[in-house]
């Protein structure tokens, strides 16, 4: 794969719920098991479910962590169904015996090498599952903000990351309610990726598609928001990138399921090169 995909790869997947952070140990079990009643986190905040998400929905629990299943190449209904009464329902239910539990959780922006060098941030999450990129986040009553992002590592063998937006790029905007679009553009005038120089525009461009149920393994959310997004990496030197990403929120959870397009596709897909879904196992 060239450099350049590489970039793509990690950067086309910069739309992060504020709920994730530094990822902990993955373990691949023999298959899903139900979780036991009782077993609920608590959550200071409470769903009201009044059709909108506002800033004081969005978790921030710095140094607390959240199980997802992560599998790859999933099918998914992104329509989902409407029942007689015009309710949508989408069903990610299935169980995959070789989806991998990853835990994760936002982390201080003080405790990471590149703190410095974003100053209007206040945590760090992980752009990939593995925690090998982290993006650097704050969240106010406008929505959440990506200042940009950096390896974990100072030094890791395929070489620094370290890429800072001129001005932070807003990704959820807020509140979230159906109907509602907007679109946000990056630009690194000077940075660095994967070791060598980089610079480029990234563009977000972002629609919140419906509210409906989502049924997931451990869970059924009865009124979760699908946002639809088109990720396009545009490097100074080079055909730009694409990815779609389709994520369901809900209040006091944050991002409770998202789905990944492979690179390159720009219409609703129907296989997930990569799924995400909220577990309590």
């Amino acid at each position: 794969m060239s450099t350049r995909n590489v970039l793509c790869s990690l950067l086309c997947s910069l739309l992060c719920a504020p709920i994730l952070g530094a990822c902990g140990e993955n373990r691949t079990l023999p298959g899903p098991r139900p979780y036991a009643p009782g077993a609920e986190p608590r959550f200071e905040c409470l769903p009201n479910l009044d059709g909108v998400l506002e800033a004081g929905e969005l978790p921030i629990a710095v140094g607390e962590t959240v199980g997802y299943l992560v599998g790859q190449n999933r099918p998914v209904g992104l329509e989902g169904t409407v029942d007689d009464e015009g309710r949508r329902r989408w069903d990610l239910a299935t169980d995959y015996a070789d989806d991998r539990i990853v835990r994760v959780g936002p982390t201080r922006l003080s405790d990471a090498w590149f703190g410095p060098d974003f100053p209007g941030a206040d945590y760090a999450a992980p752009v990939d599952v593995d925690g090998r990129v982290l993006g650097a986040y704050h969240l106010d009553e406008r929505g959440l903000w990506l200042h940009g992002v950096a390896s974990s590592e100072p030094s890791p063998p395929e070489g620094r990351t370290l890429l800072r937006y001129d001005a932070p790029v807003l990704l959820f905007a807020l509140p979230i309610e159906p109907g509602r679009r907007w679109t946000s553009t990056g630009t690194i005038s000077a940075g660095t990726a994967l070791g060598l120089a980089y610079r480029g525009e990234d563009t977000y461009e972002v629609e919140v598609v419906g509210a409906g149920r989502l049924d997931l393994p451990d869970w059924s959310f009865g009124q979760a928001f699908r946002l639809d997004q088109q990720v396009t990496v545009t490097p100074a030197i080079g055909e730009p990138a694409r990815r779609r990403i389709t994520s369901w929120l809900f209040e006091c959870f944050g991002e409770v399921a998202r789905a990944e397009s492979a690179l390159g596709v720009t219409a609703p897909f129907e296989e997930a090169a990569e799924l995400r879904r909220i577990t309590l196992r």
